[in-house]
C-alpha cells in the first residue's frame, strides 16, 4: 500500500517478473482495483508468495470512499474465507520534501486500517533513492519519517527498509516476513466482520469521512466569501 507513484505495482513486477502488472511512469494511478499476483520464491521453490497490489487512496480516476469500499471488500471477503495476511508493506516517496495533505491522510489511514496489533507485521518502504540527488537531503527526509511520522509506528514493531529497485531488493524485504508466524488480523478486518461494523463506522472509513467533512466546510466557507 502506499500513494500513487510510490512505486508499488515496480515492487511486485521486479519482484514476481509479472508482465501483466502496470506500472505508471508519473503521477498517474494505473492500479484501479485490488489484485492479487502469485508467482514462486526465488530460493526456496517450495513456497509461494502472493503479492497483493492496491491503488493508492489519492487515486487519479476514482473517488478515495470507493477506493478504501474496494479495499475493505477485499479483505473482508478473504477474512472470512479463514486468509489473514502475513504482513503489509507501505511504500513512500524518499524524494518527497514534506509529509502533508494527501500523503499525511494516506498514512494515517492506513495505521487505522492496520491497528495496532497489526502493525507489528508492517514494513514500511522507502523507495526513489536512485533520485536523491544529495544523500544528505535523502537520509534527512528518511530521520524525519522516522521521528516525526512514523515513530508511533515504529514503537509497536513495524521497521523501515530501503527499496533498491531491483529483483533482489523486492525479495530481501519481502523475506523479512520469514519469521511471522502470528499472523494477526487488521482492524478493519475485525471491525467489519467480528463486529459487523458499517464502513463508515471503522477507524479507517470515519477517518476519511471526516477528512471530507472538513474539506466541505471549508468549501463552503470560500463560496461564503465571494
Amino acid at each position: 500500500m502506499g500513494p500513487t507513484g510510490s512505486g508499488k505495482s515496480s515492487f511486485i513486477q521486479l519482484a514476481t517478473g509479472h508482465e501483466q502488472v502496470t506500472i505508471g511512469h508519473d503521477l498517474r494511478s494505473c492500479t484501479h482495483e485490488v489484485q492479487a499476483f502469485r508467482c514462486p520464491h526465488p530460493i526456496d521453490s517450495g513456497r509461494s508468495v502472493i503479492f497483493i497490489d492496491t491503488p493508492g487512496f489519492d487515486d487519479t480516476n476514482t473517488k478515495d470512499t470507493d477506493i478504501l469500499k474496494s479495499i475493505a471488500d477485499w479483505l473482508t471477503e478473504t477474512y472470512k474465507n479463514g486468509i489473514t495476511l502475513t504482513g503489509l508493506l507501505f511504500l513512500h516517496r524518499i524524494t518527497d520534501n514534506r509529509m502533508a495533505g494527501t500523503p499525511l491522510r494516506n498514512l494515517h489511514m492506513f495505521e487505522r486500517l492496520c491497528g495496532i496489533d497489526a502493525l507489528q507485521n508492517v514494513m514500511l518502504v522507502t523507495t526513489m533513492w536512485d533520485e536523491v540527488y544529495d544523500m544528505a537531503i535523502g537520509l534527512a527526509h528518511e530521520e524525519e519519517l522516522k521521528a516525526k511520522y512514523w515513530n508511533s509506528m515504529l514503537n509497536v514493531g513495524s521497521r523501515i527498509l530501503r527499496f533498491g529497485y531491483t529483483h533482489q531488493s523486492a525479495w530481501t524485504i519481502v523475506d523479512q516476513f520469514t519469521g511471522i508466524r502470528d499472523r494477526v488480523p487488521l482492524q478493519l478486518q475485525v471491525e467489519l466482520v467480528d463486529e459487523g461494523k458499517d464502513l463508515s463506522q471503522t477507524a479507517a472509513g470515519s477517518a476519511l469521512y471526516q477528512w471530507l467533512e472538513g474539506l466541505i466546510t471549508q468549501l463552503r466557507e470560500l463560496l461564503a466569501k465571494l
